[in-house]
């Protein structure tokens, strides 16, 4: 059982109050995290000063939303509390605080926690930081991908591209350049790599969206470590045979590069463009989670690899390509405005020229609806009449162009 508990029991889930575990002894942590829940209404903490009494709570409830654990809490090792919540509790955001100078602690975490937290504890970076993370619970998801996107650790990425970075890396003379050109070409690793760096364990005061910058930032050491020693290049980790990885690589590559062009045209700054191309590059990220399902049948397989069937995602899978990568990206602590953006992609809401949203829509429709190549989209205004008169005809009321599409029978 639970050795003590901060405040009120949590009442019943009618409150619609978070419900947050802390494990852990330090005083100031707990002090911290004690603040931050008493100046938010509803919400709730149950503490647990040791693991083993935190696994015990795990195993007897499921009202809890997000854990929070010191690395350093008595008992077996915190990242065996986080496995078995990942495992067992797929629900419940997974956040650790710990030291920002013991990067061997950051490298042991990361496989098992959505967010890292430093120390010492700023309560109002961790109140905004409960909120975004505590907002996935009201997601409209079900299973199975609800409890597959809890329980992911790392996604898969094409076959060539591991063999690409490993190439790069293997050579004496690679650079952050040279590497940050290819990982940015992979939906996955991009993930991977913008979750850590703005997992505010970096203490960045603004969301970063360069990969280059993200590197440089994380450093070449553990660039390596996730590049090298990621279970998403594993063949077969997980991921079945009816997925495309490549094709889906190569359609977020087109259609980044595309939104990135219509933000350039626009006349939008770096800011505007490199969000613009993030979005496309994380907008199917949903999809890597869905290829973890087995027995897909060929007549499902087919409309999914091309980008449409968003009706039929929902009815088999519990939810569709943007609305689990929504939920990912909530619980990796993505830019809320990129994570609005991948959503209003479920939505069939329109989308006005000028948002985010809008350059993706009007890059997916461009891609995916017409055809079209990202070399075309992102050649000079001019370069060619055909290409810019499509382009000019794009209505400034956008909705996606992977339509939902109904269910049909067996």
């Amino acid at each position: 059982m639970v050795e003590n508990e901060i405040g009120n029991p949590p009442p019943g889930r009618a409150d619609g109050g978070l419900r947050v575990l802390l494990v852990g002894t330090e005083a100031d942590v707990v002090d911290s995290v004690r603040l931050a829940i008493e100046r938010e209404p509803g919400w709730h903490v149950v503490h647990s000063p040791h693991t083993a009494g935190a696994l015990a709570h795990l195993g007897e409830t499921a009202e809890i939303d997000v854990l929070v654990a010191h690395d350093q809490a008595p008992g077996t090792p915190v990242t065996t509390l986080l496995d078995q919540a990942r495992r067992e509790s797929p629900h419940i955001a997974r956040i650790v605080l710990s030291d920002p100078t013991d990067r061997a602690a950051a490298l042991r975490i990361a496989a098992f926690a959505h967010q890292n937290q430093p120390l010492p504890v700023d309560v109002d970076s961790l109140i905004d930081l409960l909120r975004h993370v505590g907002s996935a619970r009201n997601m409209d998801l079900h299973d199975p991908v609800r409890t597959l996107v809890g329980q992911v650790d790392k996604l898969p990425s094409p076959p060539s591209m591991f063999q690409r970075l490993s190439e790069i890396m293997a050579t004496p003379d690679w650079s952050i350049t040279d590497l940050a050109n290819e990982v940015s070409l992979d939906v996955a690793l991009t993930g991977e790599i913008l979750k850590l760096v703005n997992s505010s364990f970096y203490g960045t005061a603004h969301r970063i969206t360069s990969v280059s910058h993200a590197i440089s930032m994380i450093g070449l050491d553990m660039t390596r470590f996730i590049v090298l020693g990621n279970q998403m290049f594993q063949s077969n980790g997980g991921v079945q045979g009816w997925i495309d990885l490549d094709r889906l690589a190569d359609r977020s590559k087109a259609v980044a590069l595309a939104a990135r062009s219509l933000a350039v045209r626009d006349g939008g700054g770096p800011d505007l463009s490199a969000a613009a191309y993030l979005s496309g590059m994380v907008s199917e990220i949903g999809l890597l989670v869905m290829a973890r399902i087995p027995d897909i049948p060929p007549s499902i397989a087919a409309p999914v690899n091309v980008s449409t069937y968003l009706g039929a995602e929902r009815a088999l899978f519990g939810g569709d390509r943007f609305q689990v990568g929504t939920h990912l990206l909530t619980l990796w602590g993505f830019d809320p405005e990129v994570i609005e953006t991948v959503r209003r992609m479920s939505t069939g809401q329109a989308c006005h020229a000028g948002e985010l949203a809008w350059y993706l829509a009007a890059a997916r429709q461009l891609v995916v609806g017409h055809g079209m190549s990202a070399d075309d989209v992102g050649g000079p205004v001019g370069d060619d009449p055909d290409t810019d008169a499509v382009i000019m005809s794009l209505p400034d009321e956008i909705t996606d162009a992977g339509e939902p599409a109904p269910l049909v029978a067996a």
